[in-house]
């Protein structure tokens, strides 16, 4: 069997398969390991209205990926989603939106310290047009969230534009914080962005071609993933995770990629940025 990882998928265990059925349909597959990032409050059945609420978040991925963990390797990055930033300041206005996605983002670093997850994520900004001020508290979110990562020399999951002028600011950013840039992950990156986002961390989402098209890039600095939502109403998005596995071996057949290519992308890679072994 070929072994593979899934470097960013959620899990929601009121309404969808939730991560013990998702991570034991991955192994069934030759799913070795998987990192699990928090879904948006109102899929965890969480109204926000303080930094109090994320804990409860934070807790249903902590807890899933314990109960994963009995099945294959599952790690967490929590974190507030640009979306839920967005909501927020709907919700209560720019100012406390910002106080409680900061808190929000100090109590992820303090699950991080305490080993209850590998790294913070999904954040960064939306990819939809917002107001200037939605856009601005994202970016100082962001910001804050760099210096987390760096301060804890930990891996971050980025949910941000895909473009050369994105990626630019985000690494410009990195270099002036001191933020290690293999620890960037380009979260749902495109193959272009490979060998060519400043040594950041292009993390790859099965979709149409993608796979095919990463693999046959020069550089192999990447990793894969599903960035499966786990929503009953839209099966199958973005990709499961266990459709990776079968993409992997039909690509092995057609001769895309060798079994040496495979372990250095989906192992070696995978064990590299989270500093754990796997296999």
């Amino acid at each position: 069997m070929t072994w593979v990882t899934d470097n960013h998928a959620h899990a929601n265990p009121f309404s969808g398969f939730g991560f013990v059925e998702v991570a034991k349909r991955f192994k069934r597959t030759g799913g070795l390991a998987m990192v699990f990032a928090p879904l948006l409050s109102w899929h965890y059945q969480v109204s926000v209205r303080s930094p109090i609420d994320y804990e409860r978040i934070y807790e249903v991925v902590v807890k899933g990926v314990k109960d994963a963990s009995a099945h294959l390797k599952a790690l967490a990055v929590l974190g507030v989603h640009p979306a839920e930033v967005c909501r927020l300041i709907e919700n209560f206005g720019v100012e406390v939106a910002y106080n409680i996605a900061e808190g929000s983002m100090n109590l992820a670093a303090r699950y991080v310290e305490q080993g209850l997850a590998v790294g913070l994520g999904e954040v960064g900004r939306p990819h939809y047009t917002v107001s200037s001020a939605a856009l601005s508290v994202c970016n100082d979110i962001l910001d804050l969230s760099l210096r987390l990562a760096k301060d804890l020399s930990c891996p971050i999951h980025l949910h941000v534009e895909r473009g050369d002028e994105s990626v630019k600011s985000i690494v410009e950013g990195i270099r002036k914080i001191g933020l290690k840039p293999e620890l960037v992950v380009l979260h749902h990156a495109e193959p272009k962005n490979i060998g060519r986002c400043g040594g950041l961390t292009p993390s790859i989402p099965h979709r149409g071609r993608y796979l095919e098209e990463a693999f046959m890039r020069k550089s192999k600095s990447f990793l894969v993933e599903s960035d499966f939502i786990d929503d009953p109403k839209r099966p199958g998005a973005v990709s499961y995770p266990w459709a990776i596995s079968y993409k992997v071996q039909e690509m092995l057949k057609m001769g895309i990629v060798t079994e040496d290519v495979i372990h250095r992308v989906f192992v070696e890679n995978f064990e590299k940025l989270y500093n754990t072994k796997i296999h």
